[in-house]
């Protein structure tokens, strides 16, 4: 696993590079919950294009509004600590998303302390806010997003050359 200075490096690199090559923000998530089938963790780094107005303040009022109607808390996090200071034990089950744009960062975190209780953070939480930032239903679900290996070695193969 990287550690947090390797983690903030490469988050950097890639908000340049989707900033420079793709003219697009950056919303990365990471949710680490108890599901049906057992512990799930997983981490995203997603550009999201730049449009008429600021994205990332879309970005940012679409999650906290998602999220309260979901019926959780997602805090802002007022200080540069990192996910380890965050979340007490390494048991813990959170959400944790950051918005990268242009030279800031807005970073938010939902921390599930009821380790007895599911948690009540949707699984496609962070999917349903994109679809909904983006006008784009579809993108609510992963399965709808599945590309062939053409199209996956084709994109693979863009973001190398960029």
């Amino acid at each position: 696993t990287l550690g947090s200075n390797e983690w903030t490096t490469l988050l950097d690199q890639l908000t340049q590079h989707a900033s420079q090559a793709y003219d697009c923000d950056l919303y990365v998530f990471e949710r680490a919950m108890e599901t049906k089938g057992g512990y799930h963790s997983h981490v995203n780094v997603v550009p999201i294009p730049r449009k008429e107005g600021d994205t990332a303040i879309q970005l940012q009022t679409t999650m906290m509004a998602h999220a309260k109607a979901s019926g959780f808390d997602l805090r802002p996090i007022q200080s540069d600590l990192g996910m380890q200071a965050l979340v007490e034990d390494s048991d813990s089950q959170y959400f944790y998303a950051e918005i990268r744009s242009k030279g800031q960062s807005h970073r938010f975190v939902y921390h599930h302390v009821n380790q007895e209780a599911p948690s009540n953070v949707p699984l496609q939480f962070a999917r349903e806010v994109l679809a909904a930032v983006l006008h784009n239903p579809k993108l609510a679900h992963w399965k709808s997003c599945i590309l062939d290996k053409d199209q996956e070695a084709q994109l693979a193969k863009d973001f190398r050359d960029s």
